[in-house]
Formats: C-alpha cells, sequence, structure tokens
C-alpha cells in the first residue's frame, strides 16, 4: 500500500495538466475541460511537434490522429 501512495504522490508531480499551466503553455477552460487552449509558448512547442512530426522519416513510424473541437 506504501508503495502505491508513493508512487501516486510522485505522478501528481508531473501532471502534464499542472505542468503546462505553471509553465504557461496552455490553459484549460470550465466551459470546455476537455480541450486544452494554447498560449504563445504551448503553441509554439505544438507547431515544432507538428513540423518534426510530418518530416519523411517520422511519417514512417507515426500516424497522426486530428479531432475536431468545436465551442457553442
Amino acid at each position: 500500500m506504501k508503495d502505491y501512495q508513493h508512487r501516486m504522490e510522485e505522478a501528481k508531480k508531473r501532471d502534464h495538466r499542472l505542468l503546462g499551466t505553471q509553465q504557461e503553455l496552455f490553459f484549460f477552460d470550465r466551459m470546455s475541460p476537455g480541450s486544452c487552449f494554447f498560449l504563445p509558448n504551448g503553441a509554439r512547442v505544438y507547431n515544432t511537434l507538428v513540423e518534426v512530426g510530418s518530416t519523411p522519416a517520422a511519417i514512417l513510424y507515426i500516424n497522426v490522429v486530428w479531432k475536431l473541437h468545436m465551442m457553442l
């Protein structure tokens, strides 16, 4: 049980939702809790990952999936 509690505490330290917000990469809005909104630095990181992922070498190893975001 102690091992499980220790792993859960360590996982909280690496929670991407908190880290991204603290590093001002993105934020979540309560009106759309499942979608993150990229701030300027987060958009740069995202665009760089998209560029790297679209190189011919990367295309051989990854499948790209896009999802539609709609806010009403």
